[in-house]
């Protein structure tokens, strides 16, 4: 029985001496971070794109095409110039016909298109929209524990308040092939036709210039080493959103404790959002030359999968050190 305890006593002391040694991860902390993301079809920031009279029910598709134009991109690195088909359509009257009834009004469109020196044209088609009665019930919609908003109607049933439209971007100057995409904007929680709209218009814009999404990323949770208890106190912060609180806690940390890898990781990640990807590389070489852990490794791989879209997104080439965390 003594030799036994003796060996249960060695094990615990030499599991305590590996955590203070390399620092205990427990109870990892989660914090919300935006990136960019690239055009999911094409990029089409700095050129002229005519949006054209959306193809479905009037009550829905007029609300959609005005939201189209009041809700296109201005800001730095994603503007455009945004134009009404309707304009140069005049007094002709095009009879819109969707992709499946046939081709002529796309041809007629294209032709108006060209003439008007646009270099895009957008065209949509409602395939399937919510009815007024769900939106009007909308209003008192219960939220589900999946994070989807169900409403239910008087026979008891559950549905998903969502409008799908089929998007189809035409390069007016003929250079690239159209191409098309179908855009489901579900779960959008609105209690009216006009806020539904802006939110498919929001998604919409997301097929031909940069948007910024948000992840969860993991940070690290030291225990057991110097500067730990400040590191995690700064991850509170961050998973807050309280990114420049936290960055200023992990540099104060680094004065303290240089070799501090948990507070070099957390910091790269903070670089990330901010667009600094030399700088998070830098930083998260930094924390694997002092600490190969998993979750180091695979923060690695995430900056530069970020780079990657970031680079895509605003039309930049390849950095001039290349890639050497992903392989696409």
């Amino acid at each position: 029985m003594a030799r036994l305890w003796k060996k249960r006593t060695i094990c615990m002391a030499g599991g305590l001496c590996g955590c203070l040694v390399a620092g205990c991860h427990l109870n990892p902390a989660i914090a919300p971070v935006h990136v960019w993301s690239p055009p999911r079809l094409q990029s089409a920031v700095g050129r002229q794109v005519a949006i054209a009279p959306i193809v479905g029910d009037p009550k829905i598709a007029g609300p959609l095409h005005a939201a189209m134009l009041a809700h296109a991109p201005r800001d730095g690195g994603r503007q455009l110039v945004c134009v009404d088909a309707k304009r140069f359509l005049g007094d002709q009257t095009i009879q819109l016909a969707s992709a499946i009834e046939g081709q002529s009004s796309d041809i007629a469109m294209l032709s108006l298109a060209r003439r008007s020196g646009v270099d895009y044209l957008l065209s949509g088609e409602i395939v399937e929209q919510p009815s007024q009665a769900r939106l009007a019930m909308h209003k008192a919609s219960q939220h589900s524990g999946d994070g989807r908003y169900t409403s239910r109607n008087q026979a008891g049933e559950t549905g998903e308040t969502q409008l799908t439209v089929s998007w189809k971007l035409v390069d007016v100057t003929g250079d690239q092939p159209s191409v098309g995409f179908p855009v489901v904007t579900s779960a959008i929680g609105k209690s009216d036709t006009t806020m539904v709209a802006q939110a498919a218009a929001d998604d919409a814009w997301k097929l031909i210039v940069p948007s910024v999404r948000q992840q969860s990323v993991t940070l690290a949770t030291p225990r057991f080493t110097t500067g730990s208890h400040a590191v995690r106190k700064a991850n509170e912060l961050a998973t807050d959103g309280q990114w420049m609180f936290a960055e200023e806690s992990w540099r104060r940390v680094l004065v303290s404790h240089p070799k501090q890898h948990a507070a070099l990781h957390n910091l790269a990640i903070a670089a990330v959002a901010k667009q600094e990807f030399d700088k998070a590389n830098r930083l998260i070489g930094e924390a694997l030359r002092l600490r190969q852990a998993p979750l180091y490794r695979e923060t690695a791989v995430w900056i530069e999968s970020c780079q990657r879209d970031y680079h895509k997104a605003f039309g930049l080439g390849d950095p001039i050190a290349g890639w050497s965390a992903t392989r696409r």
